[in-house]
């Protein structure tokens, strides 16, 4: 990805040069920046997507759900598993997880199973992502460079820093029963599964 990153400072390099020749050269030049210059931008866009890891996409996904259930109301693992479309037994350790954070409540026993603590419901989604993926979500490099700062920054860090910083704070503003409302209205789908809601 560095030598990517080196060849594209070349080639921006000689296409300024060039951009004024008429000839094929510096047409050829110029063509190969904005390939360079696409492929980057599809890299940020991927990572952008990907600040979620699979578990906090999960963990997300089953706290929406629960927090669109009457008040209370439990749901066994395979249940919610079942209506979200994803592993039973890798949903399981997310929920335990989410129990010893005091985000869910769960119990045992034939009426047992996981509902939304009490409170739960107005926590933020940066409060779960923070809480899922540590402080690797704000300072995790899209290049993968242990470390990348200001001082130290690699050739994406300075166009994905306030992509990251705006990302962050919208998750700040947005908690778990807005989402569950705006799911529940059908302003929004929660999963790929048709009608998951309306099956809880």
């Amino acid at each position: 990805m560095c030598h990517m990153s080196d060849k594209v400072g070349v080639n921006v390099g000689l296409a300024t040069k060039t951009e004024s020749q008429p000839d094929g050269r510096g047409v050829r030049l110029a063509g190969r920046w904005r390939v360079a210059r696409a492929l980057l931008l599809k890299i940020i866009q991927k990572e952008a997507a990907m600040i979620f890891s699979r578990t906090s996409q999960y963990a997300i996904q089953a706290l929406i759900y629960l927090a669109a259930q009457p008040s209370g109301k439990q749901l066994l693992n395979r249940e919610i598993a079942q209506n979200l479309g994803v592993p039973s037994p890798y949903l399981a350790k997310i929920l335990q997880g989410l129990s010893r954070e005091k985000l869910l409540d769960s119990s045992r026993g034939r009426t047992g199973g996981f509902s939304l603590h009490p409170g739960a419901e107005k926590a933020s989604l940066l409060d779960v992502v923070l809480l899922m993926e540590g402080p690797r979500v704000d300072r995790e490099c899209l290049l993968g460079l242990k470390v990348c700062q200001d001082e130290t920054a690699c050739p994406l860090h300075r166009k994905w820093k306030p992509v990251k910083k705006e990302i962050l704070a919208t998750l700040g503003k947005v908690t778990l029963i807005s989402l569950a409302h705006a799911v529940q209205s059908g302003q929004y789908r929660l999963t790929d599964l048709p009608l998951a809601l309306s099956r809880g």
